[in-house]
């Protein structure tokens, strides 16, 4: 348990005068838990007198600095407007149709390559069921995330809502997380468009890295765009997204025989292959649906997961929309909804079609895969090869820069706020009128092209092999540790500040909050149960320790009052007593007496 700062040091009896700072705010606070006072002090230097001392720190010690935090020992830095000014976005330019856009984009790379590859084998029926648990999660954290995001409407996201309920230090770990699952994701779908295009040019593969940079500078200059022709590009992406996707299912409708594709034929292949040859008795065919058991569930259940990821994008964008109370949670559930419809259909529909769920369980793109069977073309005729690069790359694209964005929004956020090096919050470029986070995305750059070299290397390194296998599981597991991490503070938000203005409140949703963090508990175990996700826990463990270790070193006294500080200080219950303020007036009246005249 921290002392209280006003208390001294153990066994002190009196209290040390206070030093006053006209530029630094030092908080201390009591953990978590712990009902006894504490006290706030502010250092200084320059001061003529206690009297002046008491005014200056009552000033700086007003309703936005005594509620201020539930950390120990950080220090805040009141910078000047000057500050902001050279680090702000284009406000209150983007509605609910830009929100979803840039949502939906993160969600479409899901739908349309990739999703099927690894959860095939433990049956159709297994798919399904995973699919509708992840429907109910991702509605309970839509529910969830709504009333976080319009209560405390700022471009933080996942990492204000953990830093508003525990303090600065969860606040920091949890920013960690996402943006390290970004990293992983936004290199992860950087290489396979680099990869498709190097393919449709027909190069070796030694020039993969040169459309490494290719795509970069792409996604650069598309961001040095006009605010509204960036986002007008998503729009279209995502348009051209949901109709390849829509299309190419939907018209392969009259080809659907659930029961031979989806179920005897994967069946027979799968279990019944050797009945003949060896004299088996044939598996029941009512084992079809589910032939794993349970266990199938656990090896499932992550893959689809991992579908269902990128709702967290939409709260960065708060600052910049023009009415997110409102569009935020329609840009929300917009986004579920489609999501939804596109994804079911994709799973009831696909595996349905030949050339049969054993076949396509091997397939990156199982769409392709059914609609050229349909077509009667040759599967590695020009056209088949064709669509095989053109579809998947649609929503790789739009995920790679919907990606970019939200880590450069959460990397300007944290940086603005001091949780990062101040100077990769800077916004201001000379030829451009309207505001560019060029330093966050500069630094996204190092980062995934970091990721993307152990990778590129793996093939000649056993070491990097393993990192990389384990690098996917990594990022599942940042998933579960944010997302469950924002159910809670959910909870205990709702718990000590009730009367906060909740624009977007529903009563269901605690309940929502306590399934989102169920859920997040079942996947965590589930990923354990693998050997390379053993492997991705410790990446995740050594990474976040070192983090922390780097906060508490390098920024836990450069923090800045900004005004989602001041916003949380003054709204989330977070009492922080002005011991240190009698005391102060005590001092400069035994001061003034001592300046009386002598009679």
């Amino acid at each position: 348990m921290a002392t209280p700062r006003s208390m001294g040091p153990a066994g002190a009896g009196e209290h040390e005068a206070p030093k006053v700072n006209s530029n630094r705010l030092d908080v201390g606070v009591q953990p978590l838990g712990v009902a006894s006072r504490s006290g706030l002090q502010v250092h200084g230097r320059n001061a003529k007198g206690l009297a002046s001392h008491a005014s200056l720190a009552a000033s700086k010690a007003s309703i936005a600095t005594r509620q201020i935090m539930r950390a120990v020992h950080v220090e805040y830095e009141e910078k000047d407007q000057s500050y902001f000014d050279k680090r702000k976005l284009n406000n209150k330019s983007l509605g609910m149709i830009h929100l979803f856009v840039a949502t939906y984009a993160v969600l479409s790379s899901g739908t349309g390559a990739g999703w099927w590859t690894g959860t095939t084998s433990a049956g159709w029926g297994t798919v399904l069921v995973c699919v509708a648990v992840m429907t109910v999660w991702m509605v309970s954290f839509g529910v969830v995330l709504s009333e976080l995001m319009t209560m405390l409407p700022y471009i933080g996201g996942l990492a204000t809502y953990s830093r508003a309920a525990f303090g600065p230090y969860v606040g920091y770990f949890i920013g960690q997380c996402e943006l390290a699952e970004y990293t992983i994701f936004i290199a992860t779908n950087v290489n396979a468009v680099a990869s498709d295009l190097n393919s449709l040019a027909g190069l070796s593969s030694s020039f993969v890295p040169l459309w490494w940079f290719i795509v970069f500078g792409v996604l650069f200059l598309i961001m040095c765009m006009k605010n509204q022709y960036y986002f007008s590009t998503f729009g279209i992406i995502t348009f051209i997204s949901i109709t390849f996707t829509l299309s190419l299912t939907l018209i392969q409708l009259g080809s659907a025989d659930p029961s031979r594709w989806a179920m005897k034929d994967f069946f027979d292949n799968t279990y019944n292959y050797n009945v003949t040859a060896n004299g088996y008795v044939p598996y029941d065919y009512n084992q079809a649906l589910f032939p794993a058991g349970a266990s199938g569930f656990i090896s499932t259940l992550p893959f689809i997961f991992g579908d269902f990821q990128g709702l967290e994008v939409l709260p960065l964008l708060a600052e910049e929309s023009r009415n997110f109370e409102k569009d935020g949670p329609r840009a929300m559930f917009l986004t579920i909804v489609i999501f939804q419809l596109v994804y079911w259909i994709c799973v009831l529909v696909t595996p349905t079609l030949p050339p049969g769920l054993f076949v396509m369980q091997y397939s990156w793109d199982p769409i392709v895969l059914t609609f050229v069977a349909w077509l009667g073309a040759d599967p590695e005729g020009a056209l088949s090869n064709y669509l095989y690069i053109f579809f998947p790359i649609i929503g790789q694209l739009a995920a790679c820069m919907s990606l970019t964005l939200a880590f450069t929004r959460l990397n300007f956020a944290m940086s603005r706020s001091g949780l990062m090096p101040q100077y990769l919050s800077l916004t201001e470029v000379p030829f451009k009128k309207e505001s560019l986070p060029w330093a966050a995305f500069l630094f996204s750059i190092v980062t995934t092209m970091f990721v993307i070299l152990i990778s590129y290397f793996a093939e000649s390194n056993q070491t990097l092999e393993n990192i990389t296998l384990a690098l996917g599981d990594a990022g599942f597991y940042y998933l579960t540790i944010m997302y469950g991490m924002t159910g809670v503070s959910f909870l205990y938000l709702r718990h000590i500040c009730p009367n906060v203005k909740r624009p977007f409140k529903s009563s269901l949703g605690p309940l929502c909050a306590v399934l989102v963090i169920v859920g997040c508990i079942v996947l965590f175990v589930f990923l354990c149960y693998t050997a390379s996700a053993r492997v991705a826990l410790a990446l995740v463990a050594g990474k976040l320790v070192i983090g922390m270790i780097h906060f508490y070193f390098c920024h836990r006294k450069h923090l800045v009052l900004s005004e989602e500080e001041k916003f949380i200080a003054e709204n989330m219950g977070q009492q922080v007593s002005m011991n240190i303020l009698p005391i102060m007036e005590e001092h400069s009246r035994a001061e003034s007496q001592k300046n009386l005249p002598q009679t």
